[in-house]
């Protein structure tokens, strides 16, 4: 209930947008790719590169201040590496990520960003890479929880009217699993991404 909650807030408040009379509303396709992690920095742990694709919003309050919104598929999970146990691999953590935060415009086309990131996560798995499991996986969802929930700051920067490129970082409040309270998994990452605005009135 609460995941469904996250995603039925994040396309209602697309959803206002498109309807709003503000100054000016924003809606378009997002691109991202960039590296997750665990904050703690375990030694059996890497980061890896991910990949996301959704949709934005952003809504003009004023001149230089907007907030935002996005819909984003993507994931979360570092690289496993070998620490003594001679596994290695990777998890497989598919999210649907909601970015909400509020930007403040610096100078032209330049602006900085801050907010939260809830997220739903889909499902858990350990892909393993070594010789004799090669390609096996272990699903280890009963051990993690269903929510995530990150900090964000960053900026953006508009290439043209219809493309803007941004950078952020993220840090996780909550420990994702469940099961090993000792090791309080938290997310942690950066993130580069193309927003192209489809619709602008």
């Amino acid at each position: 209930m609460k995941s469904l909650s996250i995603v039925l807030m994040a396309c209602l408040t697309l959803s206002c947008m498109t309807t709003s009379s503000a100054q000016e509303v924003k809606l378009g396709a997002a691109g991202n790719f960039g590296s997750t992690n665990w904050s703690n920095g375990y030694s059996d742990s890497k980061a890896r590169v991910v990949f996301g694709i959704g949709g934005a919003g952003q809504y003009a309050i004023t001149e230089k201040l907007n907030v935002g919104a996005e819909l984003v598929l993507s994931s979360i999970g570092p690289k496993i590496i070998d620490n003594g146990d001679g596994l290695y691999g990777r998890f497989s953590i598919p999210t649907i990520q909601i970015p909400l935060f509020a930007s403040y415009e610096l100078i032209d086309k330049l602006q900085i960003h801050a907010g939260l990131q809830p997220s739903v996560l889909l499902a858990v798995n350990a892909i393993l890479d070594n010789s004799p499991y090669n390609g096996d996986k272990i699903d280890f969802s009963d051990d993690y929880g269903s929510f995530n929930m990150d900090i964000i700051i960053g900026g953006s920067y508009d290439i043209t009217e219809n493309i803007t490129a941004l950078l952020r970082i993220n840090k996780g409040l909550v420990d994702v699993e469940t099961d090993r309270e000792s090791r309080n998994l938290k997310t942690s990452g950066i993130t580069l991404g193309v927003r192209y605005w489809l619709v602008k009135k």
